[in-house]
């Protein structure tokens, strides 16, 4: 009986007891946010030297790295730039992966040059210039944290973007609405949005339960950045390898694709409450891509080797072997393009194309106007000197005398000079709407090829998400 009093008053101490260290973790985090939040007021104030202390006293109660950096944004605002040197030199030394280091480490190197300027010829009760440097203002905070540690954090609300980071997380994102997913194994995902400032702290808890209902898997994949499809493609992709998720159970198919890989596809049964395992092995396909680009060729017809390409969309892709190929690219009103490009093995070869106007033809059709007008009155001249000769050869039949002063002679001789040059002239001018209807005037079709290779690691990390490049045309 005794035993059992014991046991049960052990057990009523370890559960009142258990709660202590979380309880304590949220005073200090309450503690740290409240002077957060002064320090900000304050420095918006004016008053550098209080927000500093604020500052200092909230890295006292929670040591996050961002608080150091506000310390000595104050410290530099107050002109205590020894102190300031100081905090700036501790924030990089205790965030490692700061994306600023570089800005950061310019700001040391200015203050240390303004505190010991080599040279100097001032007295030493004379303060320096103070440096010149660009504006800077404290950071506002981001805290993700989660129970139990470790979960991936999803930033945007798309896990297609990637892993972000995992918890606990500290950090300043861009100040505007953000939606995170949380997830982890045997745990069911979380999602929240929520407003980061640039002024505030912001402090995300997420007490992850657990999840019996659904399957969990996790896709591999000999090529990173591979979109993952579940079912049917037509829903867009899930996410990129390497994916983690939850999966309802029953028959799933897992379709893994890669732009310069062959797909992948596997039938795979997903059990509620297990794990599973997909290692994908992605093979290079032997053809390459031909894409034509640019805004003047939607519409166009495009030939390769003389045969026309089906293009479903613009920009228009297809698929070649390896190998040289001829590229004509035609549009109605356009001049001509034609290229020699060479397609490799799971590379994309761009033909960016800019497509120039063909030359108008209103001059040639004037001209051929001009030209017809000159022609009949050629012809019309013609037979009216025609005329006149007959009339005196009938005359000359009939056994009339011929007399030289006989208006006729003049009229017809005359014309039949104006046929005579109207018919030149028509000739002339014939010929000058055929050079106007094909010469080659203005700036003949261009364009510029390039080949990407497919394969493009992305950048993924708490930092950065996303693919970098740029095409230029």
């Amino acid at each position: 009986m005794f035993a059992s009093r014991r046991g049960s008053t052990l057990l009523a101490l370890l559960l009142l007891l258990a709660p202590l260290p979380a309880l304590a973790q949220d005073k200090s985090l309450e503690t740290a946010k409240e002077h957060f939040d002064d320090g900000q007021s304050l420095y918006l104030q004016g008053k550098f030297g209080e927000a500093a202390e604020k500052f200092v006293k909230a890295y006292q109660a929670k040591s996050y790295p961002a608080f150091l950096f506000n310390i000595a944004v104050c410290y530099e605002k107050n002109r205590d730039f020894a102190k300031a040197l100081e905090y700036y030199e501790r924030y990089l030394k205790e965030d490692s992966t700061t994306t600023d280091r570089e800005l950061v480490q310019k700001r040391i190197k200015a203050i240390r040059l303004h505190l010991n300027p080599s040279g100097s010829t001032l007295p030493s009760s004379m303060p320096a210039t103070p440096p010149n440097l660009p504006p800077v203002k404290p950071k506002g905070l981001v805290v993700i944290e989660s129970r139990p540690e470790g979960a991936a954090i999803y930033l945007g609300g798309d896990k297609r973007k990637g892993v972000f980071t995992r918890t606990p997380y500290t950090g300043n994102l861009p100040e505007g609405q953000h939606t995170v997913i949380l997830e982890m194994r045997k745990y069911k995902p979380e999602r929240k949005t929520f407003h980061a400032r640039s002024d505030r702290l912001v402090y995300l808890y997420f007490a992850l339960s657990t999840e019996d209902y659904l399957g969990w898997i996790e896709v591999k994949a000999n090529v990173p950045g591979a979109d993952v499809y579940f079912d049917k493609k037509e829903v867009g992709a899930v996410g990129k390898t390497p994916y983690t998720g939850f999966l309802r159970p029953g028959k799933r198919k897992i379709i893994v694709e890669r732009p310069g890989y062959a797909a992948y596809v596997k039938e795979l049964d997903i059990t509620a409450g297990k794990d599973h395992v997909v290692a994908v092995e992605l093979a290079k396909v032997k053809n390459g891509w031909l894409k034509v680009t640019g805004a003047t060729t939607e519409g166009a017809t495009i030939k390769v080797d003389g045969k026309p390409v089906t293009c479903a969309e613009h920009p228009c892709q297809t698929e070649l072997g390896e190998g040289s190929y001829k590229v004509e690219v035609t549009k109605k009103g356009f001049k001509k393009y034609l290229q020699d490009v060479t397609v490799k093995q799971a590379s994309e070869t761009q033909l960016a194309v800019r497509l120039m106007p063909k030359p108008s033809r209103i001059k040639a059709y004037i001209t051929w106007g001009v030209s017809t007008a000159f022609l009949v009155g050629g012809i019309v001249s013609g037979v009216m000197s025609k005329s006149r000769a007959d009339g005196i050869e009938q005359d000359r039949a009939a056994g009339k005398l011929y007399d030289s002063n006989d208006p006729r002679l003049s009229s017809g001789k005359v014309t039949a000079i104006v046929a005579n040059s109207l018919f030149g002239l028509a000739g002339l001018t014939g010929a000058l709407g055929i050079y106007y209807m094909f010469r080659n005037e203005g700036e003949d079709s261009y364009g510029e090829s390039k080949t990407t290779k497919i394969a493009i690691v992305p950048a993924l990390g708490p930092h950065t998400a996303g693919i970098a490049g740029h095409v230029r045309f």
